[in-house]
């Protein structure tokens, strides 16, 4: 939750910890969301003005102030790919905020996935227009020993503030206010009826021709 300090201008972001994963069933996942923000934040920013400042939340304690003009923005997506299967595809596209100054801030920032579906898996609520080539996390630091996923999560809200309050808002798209999350799911549902049906049909006519075969004799059962 965004927190209007003195002055008035200044507003405080929360920082929560990054669940390890997510849920596969919707109500766990709302569940878990609910979880996660209500632990303790482990980092607040504060932007107020000209300035950024690194709070501990538990001790109220500066950690660290850098000038905004300092603190470079970058568009960045978290998308692991499932090792488990032949096609390598891709669980999920989070999107994230990188917020870098150096020897002050250093920060991941994500949302949670808005919900999860049979047909597309989990869906964010926003996600990085193609103009803004957000860096693939996952694929640039594959070779790395670091882990290079999100740190932290913020709400939507917070999340969309902070892209806007650092100048990236016009390369963020809202896929749910846009229709984009409820076209995909209706895409892929088809997709999915459909590639059901023609694997149903090619069986049922593999198993028709099979039949035909044997009682016409052009398939002949050998005895040794």
């Amino acid at each position: 939750v965004s927190l209007q300090d003195e002055p008035a201008e200044s507003s405080r972001y929360l920082l929560f910890a990054n669940p390890d994963g997510f849920a596969y069933k919707q109500r766990a996942l709302q569940d878990d969301a609910v979880k996660t923000f209500a632990e303790q934040p482990l980092l607040a920013i504060d932007v107020g003005g000209d300035s950024v400042s690194i709070v501990d939340p538990a001790s109220k304690a500066v950690i660290g102030s850098v000038a905004i003009r300092e603190v470079t923005a970058t568009p960045g997506i978290y998308a692991p790919v499932d090792h488990s299967s032949e096609s390598n595809r891709k669980l999920y596209k989070q999107p994230l905020l990188l917020l870098e100054s150096p020897g002050v801030l250093d920060v991941r920032i994500g949302v949670l996935p808005m919900r999860v579906s049979t047909w597309t898996g989990h869906q964010f609520r926003y996600a990085w227009s193609r103009k803004a080539r957000p860096l693939d996390l996952d694929h640039a630091y594959r070779l790395d020993r670091v882990e290079r996923g999100p740190i932290y999560v913020v709400t939507d809200a917070e999340w969309r503030s902070l892209v806007e309050t650092f100048g990236l808002g016009t390369l963020a798209v809202d896929e749910y206010a846009s229709g984009a999350l409820d076209s995909e799911e209706k895409f892929m549902k088809v997709l999915g009826i459909a590639f059901g049906a023609l694997i149903l049909v090619a069986t049922t006519a593999f198993f028709v021709w099979f039949v035909w075969a044997i009682v016409t004799g052009h398939i002949h059962h050998h005895q040794h």
